[in-house]
């Protein structure tokens, strides 16, 4: 099996339309994206993380403006700036789990397609942590755990479907690189959580 990614630039995404169909097909199967890289879809794929990531954490920081009233701005700025900089490091840890694994069981595949498909998984908790974040701004009340986490964690179940369909048949590694890095998205919402304290 061969995995190639590409630049694909001679059909750019302008209508919303467009957009809404391609984000629509990637985020149940983020696989579909392999190869489909031109500069307005690479752009998104790294957005997609980051305003999740910072989405949870707005909403964090709110939570904790309410029941914590001598919280700094500061330390509400350097909260988002740390979801910020924590979205990046999963983006590329993840990507680069489940690059090793294919390249290990001898899939050849590149790390840019890899990371491009794995940031894809990203759009329906986007969605999830967008609502909750209005949520929490019309109806004022807590939406850390209801929406951000559970966005957070809802990121398993794409990237769990972009492992299986790029690891086929190997289901001990599937099993290991889902938890893995389920483990590390654990990780990563506790250091945002702890960066309020």
């Amino acid at each position: 099996m061969n995995i190639k990614g590409g630049n694909n630039t001679d059909k750019a995404i302008f209508s919303f339309k467009d957009i809404v169909r391609v984000f629509s097909s990637f985020s149940v199967s983020p696989a579909k994206a392999m190869g489909k890289q031109n500069g307005e879809l690479s752009f998104w794929s790294f957005v997609l993380p980051a305003l999740t990531y910072i989405f949870f954490a707005v909403q964090l920081v709110l939570d904790r403006f309410s029941f914590v009233p001598t919280m700094s701005g500061i330390k509400a700025l350097l909260t988002v700036f740390i979801s910020l900089i924590v979205s990046c490091v999963m983006g590329l840890v993840s990507a680069g789990l489940l690059y090793s694994v294919l390249n290990l069981k001898a899939i050849k595949s590149e790390f840019q397609s890899v990371l491009f498909c794995s940031n894809f998984s990203y759009i329906i908790p986007l969605l999830i942590s967008f609502v909750g974040l209005w949520v929490r701004l019309v109806f004022n009340v807590p939406t850390t755990i209801t929406f951000g986490i559970s966005a957070l964690l809802f990121v398993l179940i794409p990237y769990g479907r972009l492992v299986k369909e790029l690891l086929k048949k190997e289901i001990l590694w599937y099993v290991f690189v889902l938890a893995a890095n389920g483990i590390l998205t654990v990780l990563a919402v506790n250091l945002i959580l702890f960066s309020v304290n």
